[in-house]
């Protein structure tokens, strides 16, 4: 095998763990970001979103003012 045929290997290898990389980060910060949501929910809405950052923060943000809408309306 010549060199750029081990470097055509190694890239998409390369840039799954940089992807995988970013995934766990903008996790970790969604987590910071809404304490009280759900991991599973916070993975499904990003994956869904296909990792779309401002997406999925303005989606979990209306997750969070319907579930406290809710919440106000059931202790009424």
């Amino acid at each position: 095998m010549n060199k750029p045929d081990i470097m055509n290997t190694l890239q998409p290898v390369a840039q799954q763990n940089a992807t995988q990389i970013e995934f766990n980060q903008a996790m970790e910060d969604f987590k910071t970001m809404f304490p009280t949501m759900d991991l599973e929910v916070i993975e499904t809405v990003l994956r869904a979103n296909k990792g779309a950052v401002d997406a999925t923060v303005d989606q979990l943000l209306a997750l969070t003012k319907d579930t406290e809408h809710e919440k106000l309306r059931t202790e009424q």
